[in-house]
């Protein structure tokens, strides 16, 4: 089955589900049901939201704690957001630090993401944190691909800007674009809600404030203009299919002006002005080259002093051309006055106006040219940049998950280490038994484990101990006993052949299964397990 159609089927089983009024939050949930990061539980990589999301996010709760408690206190909150995260996530091989969460080019689930959220808003005591923390999410590689578009062009790429935070969990509609508003709307996939659950409402309305804040923060990020301000039509929150905000902004056509008269009467500002935002590519390019050196965010997009002397070149060039123009000028409109002294003052200043409007023409012309060759260039480095992006950030999710799978195979050697050494330690089989079950469902991460004895000369299955139920459970498996003759059963396989045996849905081997098992898998509310 498909990506999609899966997503399809899971937002029609969780459609019908139970949900939970805003102020439940998913904090409820004592531990997370899904991996946070690498690879889910089928394989697949997980690119719900980008690290460039969670590293502003983080950012912005160090920095705004740091303005109101100090330095030290900026810094102790990232630890503590860390600490309260890992005791969420079950499995220590995915636990976190501030400097991976500061790292742009991991990925995230929607569930890491909401209890994120949920964390940094209750450390900062500020309601709206997820829209400010939006705010902030413009990393300095969005804002060089946005700034040669106008504000309804960079709207109207919605759905290709917000795939640069959220490849995985969202999907983006541009309704309307006009000069001066937007219409957008957003709305979560299937696996997105499958992961929020019944706490879908206030998930919805901590990720719907964060894209406000980053629609917001575009004009003043961006063009250096006013933020804008958002109406919102519609929201998951609140039970409706799409999240959906007119956005409105002012000021650009003012500021196009300006700069259009500045163009004029510098001559070579729109070269100038192309060839530095050439020049930001191209620093931006080198920058995500080699993210092992520091994050994308953190480099600062300078002009070379090379580009510098180009540009003022340009400028002196075109100066010198209206110079010799005007001088130009000025020589045939005293000549023509001294040759003909009955010329009218309008046909002299015509005549020493000409050069100088041909110049100007001239200088024109070569600008557009210029700019236009400008553009294909910018143009040609915002897809090599971003393919490039893409490269490494397939690279490192790679890498990701191997540091994953390290720490996953360090943890069993560690616990086979030590489960080692309690067999040589102790006498009492009682206690050897609790530390092997407590080793298996600690440090192998099980929900539930049973150890049982067999007895070949009775061919049964007896005494088994079993961690992670109740003790009621734990006395009908303690007196229970299974008789193994059957070869081919799943105990025959085990205890007869020597095998090991892994069952992904129990419902598949049901039939197969001993009765005595059967109720014990009832009782356990068991869907998989490995015997060995």
């Amino acid at each position: 089955m498909s990506r999609s159609a899966t997503d399809e089927v899971e937002l029609k089983t969780h459609s019908s589900l139970d949900l939970l009024p805003k102020d439940r939050t998913i904090l409820e949930r004592e531990i997370m049901e899904f991996r946070p990061f690498g690879l889910d539980e089928q394989g697949h990589k997980i690119r719900d939201l980008s690290g460039m999301s969670i590293r502003a996010v983080v950012v912005y709760l160090e920095k705004s704690l740091a303005r109101k408690r100090g330095t030290i206190a900026g810094s102790q909150a990232i630890e503590d957001l860390c600490r309260l995260l890992n005791l969420r996530i079950k499995d220590p091989v995915y636990h976190v630090t501030p400097e991976f969460l500061k790292n742009a080019w991991n990925s995230y689930t929607c569930e890491f993401t909401s209890y994120l959220y949920e964390f940094c808003e209750h450390m900062s005591g500020d309601p709206r944190f997820a829209y400010l923390g939006g705010m902030e999410k413009a990393s300095s590689v969005m804002q060089v691909l946005a700034r040669p578009f106008s504000l309804p062009q960079i709207y109207g790429m919605f759905p290709y800007f917000g795939n640069k935070f959220a490849s995985g969990s969202l999907e983006f509609r541009v309704v309307e674009v006009t000069p001066a508003t937007a219409t957008l709307a957003m709305k979560f996939s299937g696996r997105a809600l499958q992961q929020f659950g019944p706490y879908r409402r206030r998930c919805a309305h901590l990720m719907c404030q964060a894209a406000q804040g980053i629609m917001a923060a575009v004009p003043a990020r961006v063009h250096g203009l006013p933020a804008a301000s958002l109406t919102e039509l519609s929201c998951i929150a609140n039970d409706d299919e799409w999240c959906q905000w007119v956005i409105c902004w002012e000021g650009e056509r003012q500021g196009l002006w300006r700069r259009r008269v500045w163009q004029i009467m510098a001559g070579s500002g729109e070269g100038w002005s192309s060839l530095t935002q050439s020049n930001r590519f191209r620093s931006c390019q080198q920058a995500e080259a080699i993210p092992s050196k520091g994050n994308v965010e953190d480099r600062e997009v300078k002009v070379t002093p090379i580009h510098a002397a180009v540009g003022a070149t340009q400028s002196k060039r075109h100066a010198i051309w209206s110079l010799c123009c005007a001088l130009a000028g000025l020589t045939l409109a005293m000549g023509l006055r001294v040759m003909n002294p009955s010329t009218s003052l309008g046909d002299v200043v015509l005549l020493g106006l000409v050069p100088i409007l041909l110049t100007r023409m001239l200088i024109n012309r070569h600008l557009r040219l210029e700019s236009q060759r400008r553009e294909s260039l910018i143009h040609e480095q915002i897809m090599f940049l971003e393919s490039r992006h893409e490269e490494l950030r397939e690279a490192y999710l790679e890498q990701e998950q191997t540091r994953v799978e390290l720490r996953r195979k360090v943890a069993q050697l560690t616990a086979l280490h030590q489960t080692g050494l309690l067999f040589s330690s102790t006498l009492d089989r009682e206690a050897l038994m609790q530390k092997v079950l407590e080793a298996l469902t600690i440090d192998l991460q099980y929900d539930r484990a049973m150890i049982s004895f067999y007895d070949p000369v009775r061919q049964v299955v007896m005494d088994a101990r079993v961690l992670g139920v109740s003790p009621e459970i734990q006395a009908v498996a303690r007196a229970r006993e299974i008789p193994v003759t059957d070869p081919m059963s799943p105990e025959g396989l085990v205890l007869l052949q020597g095998q090991p045996f892994l069952v992904e849905d129990v419902q598949a081997v049901w039939d197969r299964i001993h009765p005595l098992n059967q109720q014990l898998a009832m009782l356990k509310s068991k869907t998989g397990f490995l015997e060995a």
